[in-house]
């Protein structure tokens, strides 16, 4: 993995919530090669290939339906930063096949937790896929639902 970049999608309702998002890669070997709004995720990511997508929760209805189009078209992880208050969203989200929600910070002061959360997320073993495959499935084969990428298994 040395010398080489993650690629990474941002999706957010605004510029200024991507921009947010997008800063918590801007080191560490990662590279945003996409930043849209969630009804641009699907195309984006049949376009990009890109290892991870953050998805903040929160602001767009379409979120959840871009999430499972994600999943079942060009299956890659697929992070949530959500605001309190979106519990509903997030749920929804992640039953489309979103892996975790790390809650969107309140206060400048939490903004640091929250990268570093994001970017240890972005980093846990078996969550990157590489050479095209995710958690070990072929793209053309959409994963199973879990709760942790190591034992993500084709939908039967």
């Amino acid at each position: 993995m040395k010398g080489s970049t993650i690629p990474v999608v941002v999706v957010g309702p605004t510029g200024a919530v991507r921009a947010r998002i997008a800063a918590a890669f801007a080191t560490g070997g990662f590279r945003v090669i996409g930043s849209v709004r969630a009804r641009e995720l699907p195309k984006l990511a049949v376009r990009s290939r890109s290892d991870v997508a953050v998805v903040y929760v929160g602001g767009e209805p379409e979120v959840e339906a871009a999430v499972g189009e994600i999943m079942t078209t060009e299956p890659c992880p697929v992070l949530l930063a959500a605001p309190r208050g979106s519990g509903e969203a997030a749920m929804r989200a992640l039953a489309a096949g979103a892996l975790e929600v790390i809650t969107w910070p309140d206060t400048a002061a939490d903004e640091g937790p929250f990268r570093r959360a994001l970017v240890r997320w972005a980093r846990r073993p078996g969550v990157l896929r590489r050479s095209s495959r995710f958690c070990g499935v072929s793209r053309a084969t959409p994963p199973a639902r879990s709760r942790s990428c190591s034992t993500w298994r084709p939908a039967s």
